[in-house]
């Protein structure tokens, strides 16, 4: 029978204890430890320099688009100023009064023994447009005071077809001196004045931030 002999055994046990050594094994788990945090935060602290490197690119952009943007919405204040004067301007146009057809429906009812002298008129763009217009004239006939108040009826019912709250009223009404020739006879003559007030009915009506309105007489 052979007999083996193990002159290192003390050597190799105490190898061993010292590869199971607890404080050696926390040692070598530590140094693991601060090798994942390291090459966790070198990861971060790349993650971050790519962030900053982003941020850094947009904050020059964004400095180099902010006077375009500040110029920009200067712009717009400039367009939407002008736009409401465009505005308030084109409501103005629409909404002017034109004489021509208060004229022309004047001429209508006017009758030959009627003449007309003067002519005196004003219009405004308020919220309640209004037309007011005066004419001084003669009349004559047999009786020159009845043919001036038919003259204000007719001017009164024919008015009244395109217009509201139309009130015609005399301003004078009085004989005068002179006496006129028509159809070779002598008639006596009156002087009057009639003044017609009435409301637009088919004007547009100025916003509150228009222009105030301007009168105009001709």
């Amino acid at each position: 029978m052979a007999l083996h002999l193990n002159l290192y055994h003390e050597i190799q046990k105490q190898k061993l204890q010292s590869r199971r050594d607890p404080l050696k094994l926390g040692m070598v788990g530590v140094a693991v430890i601060a090798l994942c945090l390291a090459g966790y935060y070198c990861v971060r602290l790349r993650e971050a320099s790519v962030v900053m490197s982003q941020s850094n690119q947009m904050q020059a952009e964004w400095d180099k688009m902010e006077p375009q943007m500040k110029a920009a919405k200067d712009r717009e204040t400039d367009l939407s100023v002008s736009i409401e004067t465009s505005d308030a301007l084109v409501q103005r146009i629409e909404s002017r009064f034109y004489w021509a057809p208060v004229l022309g429906q004047l001429l209508e009812v006017t009758p030959k023994d009627v003449q007309i002298t003067k002519f005196d008129g004003r219009s405004t763009n308020d919220k309640v447009a209004t037309c007011t217009f005066s004419i001084t004239g003669l009349s004559s006939g047999a009786e020159p005071r009845r043919v001036a108040e038919q003259l204000r009826t007719a001017l009164r019912n024919k008015f009244t077809e395109g217009y509201s709250d139309v009130a015609a009223t005399f301003q004078m009404l009085e004989d005068a001196s002179e006496t006129v020739l028509i159809d070779g006879k002598n008639m006596p003559v009156a002087n009057f004045g009639i003044k017609l007030d009435m409301a637009r009915q088919e004007a547009k009506q100025v916003a509150d931030n228009a222009p105030p309105a301007k009168t105009r007489t001709r």
